[in-house]
């Protein structure tokens, strides 16, 4: 099998959207991440791990300085969605990546206040382009609580494919089994 050859690539550290920007989230961020975090709180805890542990601004600011060694060491890119008034609208991140076969999965959550706008697919189809086009990606997924309808609708709306579904792949924050729908991408046609 042929080594991924562009692992030394360096991501982009801001990424323009329509109504929103894509970077790094920044220390200064937290007050706006808490917020963000506190109004999907449910959401959250239903469909990811996040928001389960995040009940103080310092646990917050942790999860912020985490993120940012997981960037600057490549583990995981993880990106705030920030508004015009720099306003934290959710987040979005290229995880699970494995710099040697070239594959990527894209995470993604929105504040409640942010939702409905078209703005997770939109950052969701920007870091899919990230992956592929700045670091050469190869294979690009989503994966998906099976019950999370947006969620899929972004997913088949990007023209991802189902590739499997997992039973009882994990348990949510709540404590309740998810199944998980793995979508895949494996070029940029038609994005």
């Amino acid at each position: 099998m042929e080594k991924f050859a562009t692992a030394q690539r360096q991501p982009s550290r801001l990424i323009e959207a329509t109504a929103f920007s894509l970077r790094p989230f920044q220390e200064g961020d937290a007050t706006s991440l808490w917020e963000a975090i506190q109004q999907t709180r449910p959401q959250l805890q239903r469909w990811s791990g996040l928001g389960d542990s995040d009940r103080s601004i310092e646990q917050v600011q942790h999860r912020i300085a985490r993120w940012r060694l997981d960037f600057a060491c490549r583990k995981r890119l993880q990106y705030g969605l920030i508004d015009e008034r720099g306003a934290v609208l959710g987040g979005a991140s290229l995880e699970h990546i494995d710099w040697h076969t070239g594959s990527f999965q894209v995470g993604y959550w929105l504040s409640a206040a942010a939702l409905g706008k078209g703005h997770a697919t939109e950052a969701a189809r920007r870091l899919t382009l990230e992956a592929f086009d700045t670091l050469a990606a190869k294979r690009v997924a989503i994966w998906t609580d099976a019950e999370n309808v947006r969620s899929v609708h972004i997913a088949t709306r990007l023209g991802f494919k189902l590739e499997q579904r997992l039973e009882r792949e994990r348990m949510n924050a709540l404590g309740e089994w998810q199944d998980t729908l793995v979508f895949v991408r494996l070029d940029t046609l038609g994005l």
